[in-house]
C-alpha cells in the first residue's frame, strides 16, 4: 500500500507540476514559422509525462467531439501554447483530475479513514476541478495575449503608415514595423502571417486567418481596412491614420473605465482587511480602560 500511495503520488506531483510548467516564462516558446522543432523543446517534466500523455491522448482523442476538437484546439492557439494539440491537452486535463482523486483517495486509506458518501462527493468535486484549471490558464493566457497585442498596436500602426507615406507597399510596410516591433504576440501573428502570404496564400486569406486567431475588434477592423483599401484602390495611410487615431481614443476611454472602477475594487480589502485591523489598534486600549486591564 505505501508503496502504490508513493506511485499515486509521484503521478500526482507531476501531474501539479504541468501547470508549474505551463505557468513559467521558459516554457512558452515563441513559434518559428515554418520550424515544427519547437513541439520538442520542452520542460524536463513535461518530457518525463509525455509517453504517458500522448497514450492517454490516443483514447481519448476517439472520443472527443469535432465541436470539442475545435473549441480546445482554437483556445490553444489563441493563447500562445506551442506543441500541444487538443488530444494531448484534453488527455493532460484528465490525468491532473485522475491523479489528484485517486492520491486522495489514498491518503483516506492511509490514515484509516472510511469512504462515505460525502467522501466521494469531495473526490469528484476536487477532480472535476483540477480537470478544469488547465481551462482556466488558457483563458487567463489568452487575456494577457490579448492586453499585449493591444499595447502594441498603436506603435504598429505608426510604423506601417510610416512605410506608406514613404512610397512603400503595404507588404514592405508590415516588414518594416516589424524590424522595429517588440518581441511578443503581435510580432508573432505577423510574422506567421507574411509567411503564409510568401507562401502563396492571398493577402486576403492571410489576413482573415489572423483575425480568426485573434478574436480581438481592433484586429478585426485593421484586417477589414487593409482588405477595403486593397480591393477598391483607396490610400491604406489615410484609411490607417484614421484607424490609430480611434485605438487611440479607445485606449483614452479604456484607461478611464479602469480608472473609476479602482474605487470599487478597493471597497472589499478596505472594509474587510485594512478597517477592522485599524478598529482593533483605535479600540483595544479603551477596552482595556473599561475593563481595568494592566
Amino acid at each position: 500500500m505505501s508503496l502504490i500511495a508513493i506511485l499515486s503520488g509521484s503521478v500526482a506531483i507531476f501531474s501539479l507540476g504541468l501547470l508549474i510548467v505551463f505557468r513559467s516564462p521558459r516554457a512558452r516558446i515563441t513559434p518559428i514559422p515554418g520550424n515544427h522543432s519547437d513541439s520538442l523543446r520542452r520542460s524536463l517534466l513535461t518530457r518525463l509525462c509525455w509517453p504517458l500523455i500522448m497514450a492517454v491522448s490516443l483514447m481519448v482523442l476517439p472520443l472527443m467531439t469535432w465541436g470539442v476538437r475545435q473549441r480546445l484546439t482554437q483556445a490553444i492557439s489563441q493563447a500562445g501554447v506551442p506543441g500541444w494539440s487538443c488530444g494531448q491537452f484534453f488527455a493532460m486535463q484528465l490525468i491532473l483530475g485522475v491523479a489528484s482523486a485517486v492520491f486522495l483517495l489514498l491518503l483516506f486509506s492511509l490514515f484509516h479513514m472510511s469512504v462515505s458518501i460525502n467522501h466521494l462527493w469531495l473526490l469528484l468535486i476536487l477532480a472535476m476541478v483540477m480537470t478544469t484549471m488547465p481551462r482556466l490558464w488558457l483563458n487567463s493566457q489568452r487575456s494577457k495575449r490579448y492586453l499585449e497585442i493591444e499595447r502594441g498596436l498603436p506603435f504598429f500602426l505608426d510604423m506601417v503608415n510610416l512605410g506608406l507615406e514613404s512610397g512603400m507597399n503595404l507588404q514592405t510596410s508590415v516588414q518594416l514595423a516589424l524590424d522595429h516591433l517588440h518581441s511578443g504576440p503581435l510580432k508573432d501573428e505577423w510574422r506567421q502571417t507574411i509567411f503564409e502570404i510568401r507562401s502563396g496564400i492571398s493577402r486576403a486569406e492571410a489576413f482573415g486567418r489572423m483575425s480568426q486567431r485573434i478574436e480581438l475588434v481592433c484586429i478585426r477592423q485593421m484586417v477589414n481596412a487593409f482588405i477595403q483599401g486593397e480591393s477598391m484602390g483607396l490610400s491604406l495611410g489615410r484609411s490607417i491614420t484614421e484607424f490609430s487615431r480611434q485605438q487611440d481614443h479607445y485606449r483614452l476611454l479604456r484607461s478611464e473605465k479602469l480608472a473609476l472602477q479602482a474605487p470599487i475594487k478597493m471597497l472589499f480589502p478596505l472594509a474587510f482587511c485594512i478597517f477592522p485591523c485599524t478598529f482593533l489598534v483605535l479600540g483595544f486600549p479603551v477596552v482595556a480602560q473599561l475593563l481595568g486591564l494592566e
